[in-house]
């Protein structure tokens, strides 16, 4: 399936996996101290998927080495943390080609085997376990386990994890590897139990993940999966732009549009009908003013309208403040308290074409329906350059 299909054709994605895929669909079992799933998030970033989630609460590879799987175009599994803490044998590669059902690594070789039976073209992603601290159930006290800092029957979580990844190796099935990259570790999880919501980091119980935990863990998944399926992550601005009904208006690049002469030459428009968002900081905080491709800067006029020189927000800062990386900065899905002004200077065309936070997606709007889409203060009068009668505005 190339990419151009995989931009058109929903696709069907079963989930597979332990109490962190299976509470996404069960928010009240945390407490509601999660408002979203790791694999929710996952759904707001990559386009196109269908979900299946069949995540067992507790489950274990050896429980899925017999669970039946339903028929999907892409698979994702998570499961890892269970196995290891009861004392399940890791066991080598020998064990795992061997699907030895004594091992963990076998039983994950039989798990990944009724996978490909089901569905012999379907793309596979493995994640692996991520560290977890002492955990004690919300519910219960006496439900509790020691955290990955010890070992269970001899055997070190993070030894799990690693092989995981290179049993994968050995079979060319694609990873996203979460132990190292996810910065779950036993100090930063959480604090000792009853877990204070406002305690929680990355975990509210020691173990499963809080909203900053799966967004990490979504983050890790969907740019493994995208770049699986050929296609760019939904970046908040596009679902932004398709809760405002303008989703049939976003174009996906396979060429950077992260500057105006970039942008307008994959467009296939003038470099002036690119609407590029500039982003400064007034009185110490963020505000952001979209003007025309062709537009510049006026000091005289920036001041006359915010009571301050120009000062834009240093390269290095702006995505921290913004939400988005340079290149695809946009006046969509930004916090609610950064203000949008619009310059007058796009007011002269039909449409005009803004990034949708990213450098490969844009988005065609009239000025009107910018104005709707970005929630706009309202319209400024901030640039020179772009009309002949400006040219002699210092």
């Amino acid at each position: 399936m190339n990419a151009e299909e995989n931009f058109k054709k929903e696709l069907s994605w079963c989930a597979i996996g332990d109490s962190f895929t299976y509470l996404n669909d069960h928010l009240d079992e945390t407490g509601n101290r999660v408002s979203k799933g790791y694999l929710s998030r996952i759904l707001e970033k990559v386009p196109g998927l269908k979900l299946n989630n069949i995540g067992i609460n507790g489950s274990t590879y050896r429980d899925w080495s017999t669970q039946p799987v339903p028929k999907a175009d892409l698979y994702t599994v998570l499961l890892g943390t269970n196995d290891w803490h009861c004392g399940f044998t890791i066991g080598s590669e020998v064990d795992f080609k061997s699907r030895n059902s004594e091992t963990i690594l076998g039983t994950f070789g039989i798990l990944l085997d009724h996978i490909r039976e089901v569905s012999p073209e379907a793309k596979i992603l493995v994640g692996n376990p991520v560290e977890r601290t002492d955990f004690v159930y919300l519910w219960d006290p006496e439900n509790n386990a020691r955290g990955s800092y010890a070992s269970e029957c001899g055997q070190m979580l993070s030894d799990l994890s690693s092989a995981i990844m290179k049993c994968c190796e050995t079979e060319n099935i694609p990873t996203v590897n979460l132990h190292d990259l996810s910065g779950f570790t036993p100090e930063n999880l959480d604090d000792p139990y009853p877990y204070p919501p406002e305690a929680a980091l990355m975990t509210y119980d020691g173990l499963h993940p809080t909203d900053k935990g799966c967004e990490i863990l979504a983050e890790l998944f969907a740019e493994r999966i995208c770049e699986l399926l050929g296609c760019h992550m939904r970046t908040v601005a596009e679902k932004c732009l398709e809760d405002n009904g303008f989703g049939d208006r976003i174009t996906k690049h396979r060429e950077t549009i992260d500057t105006v002469e970039h942008a307008a030459a994959q467009i296939g428009c003038t470099e002036a009908e690119i609407a590029k968002t500039l982003s400064f900081l007034v009185d110490e905080k963020p505000v952001i003013v979209v003007m025309a491709g062709d537009g510049r800067v006026n000091s005289s006029k920036f001041k006359a309208q915010f009571h301050t020189k120009p000062h834009m927000i240093p390269r290095e800062q702006v995505e921290d403040l913004i939400g988005f990386q340079p290149g695809g900065v946009c006046p969509f899905g930004i916090p609610e308290d950064i203000p949008v002004w619009l310059d007058i200077s796009m007011k002269r065309f039909e449409y005009v074409h803004p990034a949708a936070g990213s450098e490969f997606v844009s988005v065609k709007l009239t000025p009107d329906e910018l104005e709707k889409a970005s929630d706009a203060v309202g319209w400024c009068d901030v640039c020179k350059g772009w009309d002949d009668l400006e040219q002699g505005t210092p």
